[in-house]
C-alpha cells in the first residue's frame, strides 16, 4: 500500500500511528467509553491509535504456543475482569497459503485447530466461563488454490513500462501508478489481457468499496481466481506456495466463517450471511458501548441476538479469528 502525503509504502510491520488513525478499531472504542480491552496478536493492536492502545498488548511472537495464548486470555478475563479480548491464531492461514486450502496438509491443520478450540472451550467450562462470555469465532478471509508457475500474467509482456512510474502489490490485484498523463495508455493496453480485469480508481465496482481513499493508485488490477499477476514472472514462479486470498468478493471461497456463542448469542441458530463490517455495531451493542461512526448495520446481525433487557457490559466478548487467520475476540 503506497500514501502519496507520505509519500511511502506500507506494510504490517509498520507500527507508526499515522498508518492507522483512519479508523477505529473495537478495543479503542472500549477503552474510550471506560471499559478494559486486552489483544493477544491481533493485527494493529500494537500501534497507538487515537491516542490509545489496550490496556493489555504482545508484541507479535509467532513462536508462542497456541494454548499458551489461550491460557493468558483465560487468565486476563478471571484476574484482570477485561471486558473485550481478541486473540490470533496465524494457524491454519499458514498452512493454507503454503499448501493450498484443499490440500492434506490443510485438512490435517484443521482438525489440530479444532482441538485447539477444543481446549479454549474446556477452559471456559472449569472456570465457569461458557455462561458468562460471548465467543466469536471468525476470520478476515477466505482462500483459494493458487498456480504461480503456469496461472500468472506479467504485466510486462503487455504494456510499456516507462509508462509507469511504479507498481504496488502483486499476487490477486496490483495497483499502477501510471506516469503522468498516460492513465488512458495504461488502461488500453492491458484491458483486452486474459484473466485479468482492469479498472481506472473512478471505476472499480461499488461492491469492493474500494475506490475513495488517496492510498488507491489510479490504475487497478484484478485477477480471476487462482491467477496472480506480477511484473516478473521468473520471479513469481519461485513462490512455492499453493494458497491466495484477496480476489472478487463475490466469491464463494473468499468468504469468512462466523461462529458464536454465549450469553447474547442464540443457540443452534443459523443466520443469513452478512458482512464482516457488521461485526463491529454488533460487538458494540452487546457491550453497551456506542460505536464509532462506521458502514457496518447491527440489523445485519440482530436476528441472532438475545435480548437481555439491560445493555450494561454484563458479558464479556472474546474474538476468535481463524483461516485463516485464527483468531479469537472475547466480549464479557
Amino acid at each position: 500500500m503506497y500514501d502519496p502525503v507520505f509519500n511511502s509504502t506500507f506494510n504490517m510491520q509498520n507500527y507508526e500511528t499515522r498508518w492507522w488513525n483512519g479508523g477505529e478499531p473495537l478495543w479503542v472504542t472500549a477503552r474510550r467509553q471506560n471499559l478494559k480491552s486486552a489483544t493477544y496478536f491481533w493485527p494493529g493492536s500494537e500501534a497507538e491509535i487515537r491516542g490509545y492502545r489496550p490496556n493489555i498488548w504482545k508484541h507479535y511472537n509467532q513462536s508462542v504456543p497456541f494454548k499458551n495464548r489461550i491460557d493468558t486470555v483465560i487468565t486476563w478475563l478471571t484476574d484482570e475482569h477485561i471486558d473485550l479480548v481478541n486473540l490470533y491464531f496465524h494457524e491454519p492461514d499458514a498452512t493454507g497459503h503454503a499448501f493450498g486450502p484443499d490440500s492434506p496438509q490443510i485438512i490435517e491443520k484443521v482438525k489440530a485447530m479444532d482441538k485447539i478450540l477444543g481446549y479454549l472451550l474446556d477452559k471456559f467450562d472449569s472456570h465457569n466461563l461458557t455462561n458468562k462470555v460471548n465467543l466469536i469465532l471468525t476470520s478476515d478471509h477466505g482462500m483459494t488454490t493458487i498456480d504461480t508457475a503456469n496461472k500468472v500474467v506479467d504485466i510486462t509482456d503487455h504494456v510499456n513500462m516507462s509508462k509507469i512510474q511504479f507498481t504496488v502489490d502483486n499476487g490477486p490485484i496490483m495497483q499502477i501508478q501510471p506516469s503522468l498523463g498516460l492513465i488512458d495508455d495504461v488502461v488500453q493496453s492491458l484491458q483486452n489481457v486474459s484473466h485479468i480485469s482492469v479498472f481506472k480508481k473512478e471505476d472499480i465496482p461499488d461492491h469492493w468499496h474500494y475506490r475513495n481513499n488517496r492510498r488507491i493508485m489510479p490504475v487497478f488490477l484484478l485477477a480471476e481466481e487462482g491467477w496472480s499477476i506480477t511484473t516478473n514472472k521468473h520471479e513469481a514462479a519461485l513462490y512455492h506456495g499453493k494458497g491466495a486470498h484477496g480476489y472478487d468478493n463475490c466469491l464463494s471461497s473468499m468468504k469468512p466463517i462466523f461462529l458464536a456463542r454465549g450469553p447474547n448469542i442464540k443457540e443452534n441458530y443459523i443466520t443469513d450471511t452478512f458482512r464482516s463490517i457488521d461485526i463491529y455495531p454488533m460487538v458494540c451493542h452487546i457491550l453497551g458501548i456506542q460505536p464509532a461512526p462506521n458502514n457496518g448495520s447491527l440489523t445485519a446481525t440482530s436476528s441472532f441476538l438475545v435480548a437481555t433487557g439491560t445493555n450494561d457490559a454484563s458479558a464479556n466478548i472474546v474474538s476468535f479469528w481463524t483461516f485463516i487467520l485464527c483468531t479469537l475476540l472475547v466480549i464479557m
